[in-house]
């Protein structure tokens, strides 16, 4: 109650009813999405009114304050405060009732909300009953990984095809190299999904005389939609999914992107590792869990580590925000020599697992989304491999 006040600017309660005054973040979306979520709502002067139906309770207010502690909704996530009650089986529980959630600083956040009610169970999306219109996977792809997150050089979303195409199979893939658009076409996907985008530079033509060309060109010729989600992903999902597989404790954003009122994001994470071990064990902690071939250390194999940053992709960059946030290591991608000298010159241990032995945790990661928010349609991995190989 006290975080709608200082919210909302007026909250109260009035016999079965909590009143949430009307200000400039309580806009008419607000009151849709109310309406949907709670059943009943209703503008009275100055406030927006939420009813106490069978869906909320006095019981269900009960129980959530006692195990949530607060929550309150902001643009478009709900809050709820991090105290000793929400832990990790809450996390769960958040997922799978809300559909998405992640931990934001000290904040667990659900949502994004849906623009569009959400169907129940069994209800068609807007397609028979094996097949969903891509317009609305790409609506839940961008609440899962909303555009604002990317970099302003980036190129996400919709990048070739149709949004009416109805998707009945869907490849994913890190990269739209041509065997994977060629295993794509092959297995007769609707829709190709990757992380890295096919088109980063502006194109005057599209023609089969260079290699992306011939790409989109196949793509379109086969009617396959493609889609990419790149920096968003890596703010959204990527920097995360890399922080649970080190199981990193007490993470927090190593380089902020975006800020807003709600929390700081952006890409990679920093935090404690499980336990404090050597660079040599860190080194082969991080080969195992990623399940790499082989990897790049720069510092002193003896060194004791603990506080660790991980920033999954092209890395350089990411040296300075781990030496400011203390790590001792910097578990990352595409280190070269002098780059590597450098952080080790200023403290800072390197751990350079590729670009691709990083990244590809995004196939998974998007396969599983898939599979929960889209049952209904057939999803596979493309064969991908790191594209280089290694002589010793």
């Amino acid at each position: 109650k006290k975080e709608c006040e200082a919210f909302f600017g007026i909250g109260r309660w009035a016999n079965s009813f909590y009143i949430i005054g009307n200000n400039a973040t309580v806009l008419e979306d607000a009151k849709k999405e109310c309406e949907a979520f709670f059943g009943i709502g209703r503008w009275a002067n100055s406030f927006y009114i939420i009813g106490n139906n069978a869906t909320v309770l006095e019981d269900a207010k009960k129980e959530c304050e006692a195990f949530f502690g607060i929550g309150r909704w902001a643009n478009s996530f709900y809050i709820i405060g991090n105290n000793a009650t929400v832990l990790e089986d809450a996390k769960k529980e958040c997922e799978a009732f809300f559909g998405i959630g992640r931990w934001a600083n000290s904040f667990y956040l659900i949502g994004c909300r849906r623009q569009k009610p959400c169907p129940a169970k069994g209800e068609q999306l807007m397609g028979n009953e094996n097949s969903v219109e891509c317009s609305i996977i790409i609506e839940s792809l961008e609440q899962l990984c909303a555009p604002v997150f990317a970099e302003s050089w980036d190129n996400v979303g919709l990048l070739a095809g149709r949004r009416d195409k109805q998707v009945k199979k869907i490849c994913i893939a890190l990269d739209a190299t041509d065997e994977v658009v060629e295993e794509a076409v092959r297995n007769g996907a609707d829709m190709l999904l990757t992380h890295h985008p096919l088109i980063f530079s502006p194109m005057k033509k599209i023609n089969t005389d260079d290699f992306i060309g011939r790409r989109l060109v196949q793509l379109i010729g086969h009617d396959i939609s493609y889609y990419a989600m790149h920096t968003n992903f890596d703010v959204m999902g990527m920097a995360d999914a890399a922080a649970d597989e080190i199981r990193l404790k007490d993470r927090h954003v190593l380089s902020i992107t975006y800020e807003d009122e709600i929390a700081k994001e952006g890409i990679g994470r920093y935090g404690r590792l499980p336990q404090v071990m050597t660079l040599e064990e860190c080194a082969s902690y991080v080969k195992d869990v990623f399940h790499l071939e082989s990897i790049k250390i720069y510092g002193d194999r003896s060194m004791a580590i603990e506080c660790a940053a991980v920033s999954p992709g092209s890395g350089k960059s990411m040296i300075r925000p781990a030496v400011e946030a203390g790590a001792e290591v910097l578990i990352t991608g595409d280190i070269e020599h002098h780059e590597g000298l450098d952080a080790m010159a200023q403290g800072l241990a390197v751990i350079d697992a590729g670009h691709f032995g990083l990244e590809k945790i995004f196939v998974p990661y998007m396969m599983e989304y898939i599979r929960r928010e889209f049952p209904q349609i057939a999803v596979f991995a493309a064969r991908e491999k790191n594209p280089f190989w290694v002589m010793v």
